[in-house]
């Protein structure tokens, strides 16, 4: 975990604190918590000058992955990848056993993880990070890395994440701040309604949405229609976007314009009557 970190830790009125990416800080605190010298580690990392190369976290690929030359390892490469667990299971071939070894992850095996282990944390409004990891000798190195034209670019680098062993799942929770709910509530009552827009899984959004009251305790997560939806979702339901020309300049146009009146409709946002403010506004949300 700490080979593959951006956040780091201080020491403040006497106490090692973690900061940084809230996610990362979380992981750190319980390693901290486990008796793990984090801040003997990171230093050493930095210093010793060991990190091949870090492809940071993104929304579009939902991980973070670090090529580190590994001390343990007499200098050989390890690759670490953590992430979404949708997107980095399927990165996978072999998992960590509760033994401690290494078996075949089989494609039935990976969607009982999703089914069973993340979709019950998500559905506990928890925030699930799978980590991941390989191991490569220096031939194997680099013989990948000139096949990957020297890993000039972040594709080039991606080539490394395949083949990994599913080490474990960290379930996070960020608790909702004092107050959350009860402003909710006063929006609502003042005619204002409330949605939320986040990059977190769509079982974990449902989650925490019913804990600041944004939707219904009763709002079945499997048949919530277009009240939650993904983006990908979004854009199959309004059928994506088409150019067409308006006064000689090419603008954007959503394919199903009754379906995204629809939606905006259940979403309780004030439909704009001019295309111009439509097209802002499909804009926007694309965006």
């Amino acid at each position: 975990m700490l080979y593959n970190c951006s956040a780091h830790v201080e020491v403040e009125d006497g106490n090692k604190v973690a900061k940084g990416n809230v996610t990362e800080c979380g992981i750190l605190n319980f390693l901290m918590s486990c008796n793990v010298d984090v801040e003997a580690t990171l230093k050493k990392k930095e210093k010793d000058d060991i990190v091949e190369f870090t492809i940071p976290f993104s929304s579009s690929r939902k991980r973070a992955t670090s090529a580190i030359r590994n001390p343990r390892l007499n200098g050989e490469i390890s690759v670490f990848c953590k992430g979404a667990p949708e997107m980095v299971i399927e990165l996978c071939d072999s998992i960590i056993d509760k033994d401690g070894n290494e078996d075949e992850l089989t494609d039935e095996m990976k969607q009982d993880i999703l089914k069973n282990v993340v979709k019950t944390f998500a559905g506990k409004s928890y925030r699930t990070i799978l980590v991941a990891h390989t191991n490569y000798s220096n031939t194997e190195w680099t013989n990948i890395k000139r096949e990957a034209n020297d890993f000039s670019t972040e594709e080039d680098r991606e080539t490394v994440e395949s083949g990994l062993t599913l080490i474990g799942i960290f379930a996070l929770q960020d608790p909702l701040r004092p107050g959350i709910r009860d402003s909710v509530e006063l929006c609502g009552k003042a005619g204002v309604t409330v949605r939320m827009v986040t990059g977190d899984n769509i079982d974990t959004a449902i989650a925490i949405s019913k804990e600041a009251g944004i939707i219904p305790e009763s709002l079945d997560g499997d048949r919530c229609g277009y009240t939650c939806m993904t983006g990908p979702k979004f854009r199959v339901a309004i059928g994506g976007l088409v150019e067409r020309e308006v006064d000689g300049k090419m603008k954007d146009f959503v394919v199903n314009q009754e379906v995204f009146d629809t939606i905006t409709a259940e979403l309780r946002v004030l439909a704009r009557s001019s295309p111009e403010d439509k097209y802002l506004l499909v804009t926007g949300l694309r965006e």
